[in-house]
């Protein structure tokens, strides 16, 4: 492509705004560069999501993030979160976003959620199990399996029958601390 007018930028124009405070004055640098904000003060801003809510609501059209910034007339999410960055359109970002959040989470109480799981769980929600065993105190947990027979009142039958089961246990964990000795019953 060929340039119809010279190229004239002074070289403070092409080196990038840097944020933070003027080394001279140290005052705070700020720009008025780039372009201006599609949506220009927060009340305008809940006006159109209060339309985009209604329009919703009354259509039966799901709401979802995606289609609140299409409702804003914003091209991505992200510009939906610089919105959110600046501390005068921040409550109402979070208003916002907190209506799609209601959305889904009233979709939780039908018998399809599985949507509604997947969307909230990209909102930061969890879904999520935590189990925790242990001791006392926080300890590990100690388990014991002693079992105490008084053997003088145990009849002879029985002596042989408990005799067996220790011998036969006694033999399975060998085998199994050496996998060659097997007991068949």
């Amino acid at each position: 492509m060929r340039r119809t007018k010279p190229y004239k930028q002074s070289i403070q124009d092409m080196v990038p705004l840097k944020k933070g405070r003027n080394r001279k004055t140290g005052e705070p640098i700020t720009t008025t560069k780039g372009r201006p904000r599609k949506i220009q003060s927060p009340q305008e801003f809940d006006r159109r999501v209060d339309n985009w809510a209604r329009h919703c609501l009354e259509n039966r059209i799901p709401m979802t993030r995606t289609g609140l910034c299409l409702a804003l007339g914003l091209n991505s999410q992200k510009s939906l979160e610089n919105y959110a960055d600046d501390p005068d359109y921040t409550p109402s970002v979070s208003y916002a976003k907190l209506l799609v959040e209601h959305f889904y989470e009233r979709q939780l109480s039908t018998s399809r959620v599985a949507g509604a799981i997947f969307a909230l769980s990209n909102m930061g929600w969890s879904n999520q199990q935590y189990h925790r065993h242990a001791g006392p105190d926080g300890g590990p947990i100690q388990s014991q399996n002693i079992v105490k027979i008084d053997m003088t009142k145990l009849d002879d039958d029985t002596l042989e029958k408990l005799v067996f089961a220790i011998e036969r246990r006694r033999i399975v964990r060998q085998s199994n601390d050496s996998n060659t000795t097997q007991i068949k019953p």
